[in-house]
């Protein structure tokens, strides 16, 4: 084999400009599609964070105000020495003088007065050591322990970070958030109004502190309530819906219970609830 003949053989050819430029060109697609999808299911998981996170923040202020009323008057009698006294001797499970229409964001304020059970931080009630007491409350012979008239106070404020909280407070105790996203609470109130314990409609706490002050000589209608209705609307606090999942244009305004609520043009997600729930502790006011 000559010289020649041996060049020939070994001599190869690579690619061309025109190849490399058009593999480049589809790598670049191809990674530019990858990176879309990606970015696409990061905001879609973003998007569905904040709808989850506004309900569930919803939720729990709901249980967690639910459980409460459930367990309104737990306890208490006539006896119990506080400052919370009904005209007639007994007391007040739903404080009328601690309740409050158009607080932040309009929201409503509602005091619960109850000596057994937990409170909304999850402390006991109940210290058999500390002045409880059994008694017969119902005079049929069978004696309930009666604690410490406790008051639990719900209401919104809004913290550092501009989001509101569902406050709690227990007696004269410092207040605690318990729910972030909590941005209206509104409340009403089931009155009784042919004994029956069955609400026959429902009222604001303002309302029923007229009836009360246009009829001094009737019975205080805040004796009367036998339910309550809470409206709650809450927001994904600290989770944004990003950008390009957002709906166009102004966010709607959102109505519970009677209250509205316009929310501000912030990324979060918002749901909106009402639950009605029975006083079972009637026997005990």
């Amino acid at each position: 084999m000559n010289i020649e003949q041996w060049g020939r053989i070994s001599k190869q050819s690579g690619f061309s400009l025109i190849s490399l430029m058009i593999a480049s060109l589809i790598g670049v697609i191809i990674t530019g599609a990858a990176i879309q999808m990606y970015l696409g299911s990061s905001q879609t998981f973003q998007a569905r964070q904040a709808v989850s996170a506004a309900g569930e923040n919803n939720r729990f202020a709901l249980d967690d105000i639910a459980r409460t009323i459930v367990m309104t008057g737990r306890g208490m009698s006539g006896d119990n020495d506080n400052n919370y006294k009904r005209a007639h001797g007994k007391q007040q499970s739903v404080w009328g003088a601690g309740n409050v229409d158009g607080g932040i964001n309009g929201s409503d304020e509602i005091v619960f007065m109850l000596a057994l059970g937990k409170n909304c931080t999850g402390g006991d009630i109940v210290d058999e050591s500390n002045n409880n007491n059994w008694e017969d409350v119902n005079g049929d012979g069978n004696k309930t322990l009666i604690g410490i008239v406790t008051s639990i106070r719900y209401y919104i404020a809004i913290d550092g970070n501009n989001i509101s909280n569902l406050m709690c407070q227990v007696g004269g105790d410092t207040p605690e958030p318990l729910v972030a996203g909590i941005e209206m609470i509104k409340v009403l109130y089931g009155l009784d109004t042919d004994f029956d314990n069955a609400a026959n409609y429902y009222v604001t706490s303002t309302k029923l502190t007229e009836l009360g002050n246009a009829n001094p000589s009737e019975p205080d209608p805040w004796n009367s309530i036998v339910s309550i209705r809470i409206g709650i609307i809450s927001s994904s606090a600290e989770f944004n819906i990003p950008d390009s999942r957002q709906l166009p244009g102004s966010p709607a305004t959102i109505n519970v219970l009677g209250g509205s609520y316009t929310p501000a043009d912030n990324g979060r997600a918002y749901h909106a609830s009402t639950a009605t729930v029975s006083l079972r502790n009637l026997g005990f006011q």
